[in-house]
């Protein structure tokens, strides 16, 4: 058992950031995870076996390890007592279960590595790495194109198994400086063989590293949250001493961030990007789990860098390691949350223990009986089949979930066999239910698309069988039904309530009452999303369908002060007012719809167009106040004058001067 333990590590530590499997959603991530949890059941069994033989519990220890555990009791008890939706938030990319796993590697794994085993247990990184970083240089000079023309994620420059360009410089960035240090020791020995493998790799390590980032960093500013956001969502989320203590619950980063995120943030090109994750670990674990998060992860770094500062003498390959272990623990400050890092820190903490002791600290068990043995591994071994039975189910539910979304492309009817098994198989998955929803209401869209054809006319169901009403009655129960459920599953997030105003907003076309469900959806998804200017606007479209002209404005003025330079909020608050008649009002935010739109574009020209026909109902002063308007802005100034300031003000234009129109001269 100990040697397939320690054969099992190596294995495991050379395929992790490879690993990658095509039944899934996410290949990557998802399957990295699963399989981070599947080694843990794995080594317990082993462990505990072991330990029954022997009569002695043996574990590791160390500074790493009390971090890792505090993170882990934090974030169990932020998911019991914060989530909505415990399972979910216990399957989290980064929540209990990962945290769990990755302690509990760090704490059995010491029980089956001998010193030469660790040293496998090195190079078997290095390999990794190595790996890792020829596939970086191959995406990189355009091979995979070239061999896969069909294939296309190798058709991608930054195509890469660890999941994420930022993910696979994790890795490489860690290892690099383990490697390099190997290949002086080795040189220093004369092993040239070796030498010559490990210069090979580091050279590989080196390149891969430096186009990835090449390829990357432009990229950033597009899809990693500034990390000013980052610390004010932080700091937002702890409003309260609940949230103060236990975060927002694991997995649940999108509320925060949707509740705390800054308006500036509408000015850059992520206005309308909704983050899962922060933009480092440390920021993600605080929001997530709260204070205890925080401690959990500083201990962490600090059980990373220290080994660097330690007046020990050591080896040049002692050192490299020390340096890498530095560089896993400070990634968690500047780079975003990936599973890799997490085990890449486990296993850097197993090659950084003390080698001043041939087996971990062990405590004496009490004397058993053979049965009460027995029962004990007994126990152990049912605990860990009814954990993967509940993994195994939780993975079917996935792997339907993606031939849904693969059928759905395909335009194949198993689409809605598989969703409904897959939420047969995970009925806690939120996506799974908001994904039936829009599924089931798109079926009876179509229903009714092919009656209106069918009969001519624009009654919807003019045409239909009683077998046919239904099955657009039970379509339509179905989807409101799913989509209630993922807003009871997860009432913080906001994609649940504004899919279900969008389903109200379509059922309302042939549905009594279903407009004013779709409004207060609507008004729920912006109380967790206040800063977010395309809720407004469509709650505006909504006001505007229903008249009411007054309510729109409102909600269009809300959009373009939440977002100053939005085109569309500006044309349809243009719309607005022209249907209320405030003809300068309309001019002016045309003025600005087409100040914000793409010169020489379709949408300009369509925009100008319509301001000259409503300039064209201005009275005469208001043409001439219209004019000075442009005249200034023309010249680089408003001439004192804000044209946000004019359209959010009730009544009258003390900004302009409009001079009055000359009275008609006496006829003689």
């Amino acid at each position: 058992m100990l040697s397939a333990a320690r054969w099992y590590l190596i294995c495991f530590a050379a395929v992790f950031p490879l690993f990658a499997l095509p039944f899934t959603e996410d290949f990557y991530g998802f399957n990295k995870w699963v399989l981070l949890l599947v080694t843990a059941v794995f080594l317990t069994i082993l462990w505990s076996l072991i330990a029954l033989k022997k009569r002695a519990l043996a574990v590791g220890r160390g500074a790493g390890l009390a971090g890792f555990a505090v993170l882990t009791v934090s974030s169990v008890l932020s998911t019991l007592v914060v989530s909505a939706d415990t399972p979910e938030s216990a399957a989290a990319p980064f929540g209990p279960l990962t945290l769990v796993a990755a302690t509990a590697v760090l704490a059995l794994a010491p029980a089956f590595l001998t010193e030469q085993s660790r040293t496998l247990l090195r190079w078997a990184l290095y390999l990794a790495a190595a790996v890792s970083g020829i596939i970086a240089v191959y995406g990189a000079i355009g091979l995979g194109r070239m061999v896969f023309p069909a294939v296309p994620a190798l058709t991608n420059p930054l195509f890469t198994p660890a999941g994420s360009s930022l993910a696979l410089i994790t890795l490489l960035i860690v290892i690099l400086p383990a490697i390099a240090a190997e290949t002086l020791a080795q040189i220093r020995k004369r092993d040239w063989a070796r030498t010559g493998f490990l210069a090979l790799g580091t050279a590989i390590i080196a390149a891969g590293l430096a186009l990835t980032a090449a390829g990357i960093i432009p990229h950033i500013p597009a899809t990693v949250l500034p990390a000013a956001d980052g610390w004010s969502i932080l700091m937002d989320s702890y409003k309260g001493a609940e949230h103060l203590l236990l975060g927002v619950g694991p997995g649940n980063y999108l509320s925060a961030f949707t509740a705390g995120r800054p308006v500036s943030l509408n000015l850059t090109p992520l206005w309308n990007t909704r983050f899962t994750s922060a933009n480092s670990f440390l920021f993600h674990i605080g929001t997530t789990t709260g204070i205890p998060g925080i401690a959990g992860v500083l201990i962490i770094i600090w059980a990373s860098v220290r080994p660097l500062f330690s007046r020990r003498q050591r080896s040049l390959t002692e050192t490299g390691l020390a340096a890498a272990l530095a560089a896993a623990g400070l990634s968690l400050l500047i780079l975003p949350p990936s599973i890799i890092q997490i085990v890449l820190l486990a296993e850097l903490l197993l090659l950084s223990g003390d080698r001043g002791e041939a087996e971990p600290p062990a405590v004496r068990m009490p004397a058993l009986s053979r049965h009460a043995a027995a029962g004990a591994a007994g126990a152990v071994v049912l605990l860990s089949a009814g954990l993967l039975f509940l993994l195994g189910r939780y993975y079917a539910g996935e792997t339907l979930y993606y031939r849904a979304l693969r059928a759905a492309d395909a335009k194949n009817v198993k689409t809605y066999n598989y969703l409904l098994r897959a939420i047969e198989m995970s009925p806690f998955r939120t996506q799974y239910h908001l994904s039936f929803s829009r599924l089931n209401l798109l079926l009876a869209q179509n229903l009714l698309s092919a009656d209106q054809k069918n009969a001519g006319t624009a009654s919807p169901g003019a045409s239909f069988t009683d077998a046919e009403k239904k099955t657009l009655t039970t379509l339509t129960q179905q989807a409101i039904r799913e989509g209630k459920v993922a807003t009871s599953l997860e009432p913080r997030w906001v994609t649940a309530w504004e899919n279900l105003g969008a389903l109200y907003d379509t059922l309302s076309a042939y549905t009594d009452g279903a407009e004013q469900w779709s409004i207060a959806s609507y008004e729920k998804a912006i109380t967790l999303d206040p800063a977010n200017p395309r809720l407004r606007l469509t709650l505006g479209g909504i006001y505007t369908r229903q008249g009411n002209n007054d309510a729109a404005v409102s909600q269009f003025l809300a959009a373009v002060n939440l977002k100053p330079d939005y085109a569309n909020a500006y044309y349809n608050l243009a719309y607005a007012y022209e249907q209320k008649k405030d003809y300068l009002r309309a001019a002016i935010a045309l003025r600005e719809t087409v100040a914000h739109v793409g010169k020489d574009t379709a949408d300009a020209k369509t925009a100008g167009s319509l301001l000259a026909g409503v300039t064209a109902k201005l009275s005469p002063g208001e043409k001439t106040a219209l004019a000075a308007m442009a005249s200034a802005t023309a010249a680089g100034t408003r001439g004192g004058v804000n044209p946000l300031d004019i359209l959010t003000r009730p009544t009258g234009y003390p900004e302009l001067v409009v001079p009055a129109s000359p009275a008609p001269a006496p006829p003689h």
